[in-house]
């Protein structure tokens, strides 16, 4: 991989592609285009992992003290700072050098990834959020981000506003040339579907709190960086739509009963294969159809993930799930990808 086999002329990369882009944000803040708030703390992590790179090289070049003594301990998080030292100082020379870790690069160019899509963001139709909800969705990136306020604050939106931010955030609309007009129906209709039985738990929500923690995983974990835009898309659409048309009754009422939601689905996952079928259903309305200028690739991929996230949200699957997980982190080729994004809409779920 570049990462680890051409650090030095990545992260060069880096630094020239997003000290330019600084400035430029910068001065999106500065005429009040873009949240302080959330970038703030970003910017100042950004920069520091930038003068601190530049330091080193200019160490590098034209000192014989190659260490990171100029640099305070706080200014730096522990991992970006060896991580630094190994690739820009003359400890990278030594032959026992152990190789930075996976979890240590990913953290690292982490802004550089974050600035990215912020980037993106600038210039592209964003999906419309009135100015006086962007106060309360400016805390979706925290763990604390209240869904039951914002649904009270929106009008009973909360499901329509997750969605439109999460898409604006990730790019998805440019990337996949989503209609923002199909967009907004199509969570409008999901509203609706959430909200057929009266359900006082698997509701609109619900659905949000699901799709604002899956995001809260997969962005401060650094594993968002890891995943294709179409992985993301599926993550995040399948929190989305997992519990779409819930009847308020568990799975095993419907084996039991021998309901026509048992009969259709074999009691197999009745629940949740219903909730997948009938959104990819609602979507043979043209006019509700996100996913319409997929390609037959993507379509065929994304269908499959999604399936298989929101089938894997049947509470019967908890244990062999952690199971399967436990036995997988035992494992010297690591973890199948589609396991871990199922594990956390799961958890997310739960």
């Amino acid at each position: 991989m570049m990462i680890i086999g051409d650090q030095y002329g990545f992260y060069q990369l880096v630094l020239r592609k997003h000290a330019c882009r600084l400035r430029y944000i910068l001065h999106q803040l500065n005429s009040g285009q873009l949240p302080l708030e959330d970038l703030k703390r970003n910017i100042e992590y950004a920069a520091l992992v930038l003068e601190t790179a530049y330091m080193d090289e200019t160490r590098r070049i034209c000192d014989e003290d190659d260490d990171l003594a100029e640099v305070t301990p706080e200014a730096v998080p522990e991992e970006v700072r060896e991580w630094l030292a190994a690739t820009f100082t003359r400890q990278a020379v030594q032959p026992k050098r152990e190789k930075p870790k996976f979890k240590s690069v990913a953290n690292a160019i982490r802004t550089g990834i974050f600035f990215e899509k912020i980037f993106r963001r600038t210039q592209v139709v964003l999906a419309p959020i009135p100015n006086e909800y962007k106060g309360h969705l400016r805390n979706i990136n925290n763990w604390n981000f209240n869904s039951f306020e914002l649904d009270e604050f929106t009008g009973g939106h909360a499901l329509k506003y997750v969605g439109f931010e999460l898409f604006n955030r990730y790019g998805f609309l440019e990337r996949f040339k989503i209609n923002v007009q199909i967009l907004e129906h199509f969570l409008l209709a999901l509203e609706v579907g959430y909200s057929k039985h009266n359900n006082p738990y698997h509701n609109c929500v619900h659905a949000a709190d699901v799709t604002q923690t899956s995001h809260w995983i997969l962005s401060q974990t650094g594993l968002a960086s890891t995943l294709t835009d179409l992985e993301l898309l599926a993550v995040l659409f399948g929190a989305l739509i997992h519990d779409y048309e819930h009847t308020g009754h568990t799975n095993n009422f419907h084996i039991q009963s021998g309901s026509n939601f048992a009969l259709v689905y074999n009691d197999r996952s009745v629940l949740e294969n219903y909730h997948a079928s009938s959104v990819f259903r609602l979507m043979k309305d043209e006019e509700k159809n996100i996913f319409e200028r997929l390609t037959r690739d993507e379509f065929r991929d994304i269908r499959n993930m999604i399936i298989e996230i929101v089938l894997a949200t049947d509470m019967s699957t908890h244990f062999v799930q952690i199971k399967t997980m436990k036995n997988m982190l035992t494992l010297p080729e690591g973890i199948d990808k589609m396991k871990a994004l199922c594990l956390i809409v799961h958890a997310c779920d739960m």
